[in-house]
């Protein structure tokens, strides 16, 4: 029971953890997502500023959404005339010729806007590029930047659409956030794309993402350790209700042996003592009884001791041919009466183990192989070395079990079906005993069966240890 609750507070520490990593990346995915929107809404937000006070500066006719932009920041008033604003993915048509300068444009109805008497901080390091419509830099008056290079694929969304957003990364690496408006008139500035670096705000996302990354980890460590002592908590009433059911099983059984053994006795001092066969069979009845009884109380105080690891076990090197004879020897009378045969081979290996446990779970599988076989069938013992372990099959011709009884064949009073005769019942706790054992000695035990065809048992012991010299 105590690997079971270990592991049960293993993976409450687990399931907590889960929650509490999940929280994490949701809680940092969350902030990231916002930080980078806020940055994204402001990038945008600040290229439509700048692209409206270049609109101004030329004095074209200003899209819509341009001259609110500069309205939000103060720099027009809105009693402007609607017929100057226009939609950037109207038509330009050929007859409308003009020049930087001669458009006309919100600013003329409200007195022009100087740029640069505007001081605004947020648009600071955001570069501006006139061009062409067939997308050459204007020169001459105009002053244009020198790290922005014009953007053929955003040029030809703009000229379609009237405008284009899209993030372009330079040949240096640097992520930079593009506007590009198609000029609504013919003119000598056809397209203008605004841009803005974004390595300070990639940067700081970074920093953002190491810092979450620490204080995530710094969280999941105090989590870690407050989800241990908390696990300990919870499973600690069970562990200890475990323990005094353990105590009362261990007591129980060591009362129970006594008045059983003195039953048993008397039983058969009044077997001795009787003449009526009448009474003889009742008293036989009772004598099985009280067998099976002693027997149950015995599996129960074993298997008591296994769960509580107070089994004590005297490991030495033990030689499996001299060990499977014995067995055949000791199961050859109860062979003979039902007709099966039993043959071993043990390849001289010996292995490192409990000799009086070891030789318990080779009676237990042969005794459940001896009582699901048919007359005429056999039992075979066998020992193999394979991954540095030596495995002890015992393997029978008998019935089988079928394939749903598998995965429960192991448990607890569990029985395929009830073979109880006059003088053995079984209770169902052989195997679940078998299995104790094994992993007592640190092996595992494996089963596989075939309805009609038998059935195999397998389990694994450390091979026998060098005697060291004296």
């Amino acid at each position: 029971m105590k690997p079971l609750l270990n592991r049960l507070r293993t993976q409450l520490v687990l399931l907590y953890l889960a929650v509490g990593i999940i929280l994490a990346l949701g809680i940092s995915a969350g902030t990231y997502s916002l930080v980078n929107y806020y940055f994204r809404v402001n990038n945008d937000a600040a290229l439509r500023l700048k692209m409206g006070l270049e609109f101004a500066t030329f004095q074209l006719p200003m899209p819509v959404d341009l001259y609110n932009s500069l309205i939000q920041a103060n720099l027009v008033s809105q009693d402007q005339d609607p017929h100057l604003l226009i939609d950037p993915r109207e038509t330009t048509e050929p007859n409308e010729q003009s020049t930087p300068g001669t458009g006309s444009s919100p600013s003329d109805a409200n007195g022009s806007i100087s740029v640069d008497q505007i001081e605004i901080s947020e648009i600071a390091d955001i570069v501006a590029l006139p061009l062409t419509i067939e997308g050459t830099p204007i020169t001459g008056t105009v002053v244009t930047n020198t790290w922005l290079p014009a953007n053929k694929d955003a040029m030809a969304s703009a000229i379609v659409n009237g405008y284009d957003y899209r993030t372009i990364t330079l040949s240096d690496g640097t992520p930079v956030r593009l506007l590009t408006y198609r000029v609504p008139i013919s003119n000598q500035i056809g397209i203008i794309q605004v841009g803005r670096s974004l390595k300070d705000q990639q940067n700081l996302l970074d920093e953002l993402i190491r810092g979450i990354l620490i204080i995530a980890g710094v969280c999941l460590l105090f989590l870690g350790v407050m989800s241990w002592l908390l696990a300990g908590r919870s499973i600690k009433p069970t562990q200890l209700a475990w323990e005094r059911q353990q105590t009362f099983v261990a007591n129980a059984s060591h009362e129970l042996r006594a008045p059983l053994t003195l039953i048993h006795a008397g039983v058969e001092v009044a077997q001795r003592q009787t003449e009526s066969p009448q009474l003889r069979q009742l008293l036989d009845d009772v004598l099985v009884d009280a067998n099976y009884m002693t027997r149950l109380i015995e599996n129960l105080l074993l298997l008591s001791r296994l769960d509580a690891h107070k089994l004590p076990l005297e490991f030495q090197n033990i030689a499996l041919t001299d060990l499977f004879e014995e067995i055949v020897r000791q199961n050859e009378r109860v062979l003979t009466e039902k007709q099966i045969s039993i043959a071993q081979d043990s390849r001289a290996l010996s292995v490192f183990a409990d000799p009086v446990r070891l030789k318990q779970i080779l009676l237990i599988l042969i005794d459940n192989a001896v009582r699901n076989n048919h007359p005429q069938g056999w039992v075979k013992l066998n020992a193999e070395t394979k991954l540095n372990k030596v495995w002890i099959t015992v393997s029978d011709s008998g019935s089988g079990i079928p394939a749903e009884h598998l995965s429960k064949i192991f448990d607890r009073f569990y029985k395929v079906s009830d073979r109880s005769t006059p003088d053995y019942r079984g209770s169902g706790l052989g195997l679940s005993i078998a299995k104790g054992l094994v992993e007592a000695h640190g092996g595992e035990i494996l089963i596989t069966s075939e309805v009609g065809k038998g059935t195999e048992v397998k389990f694994s012991l450390s091979p026998a240890r060098p005697i060291p010299e004296s």
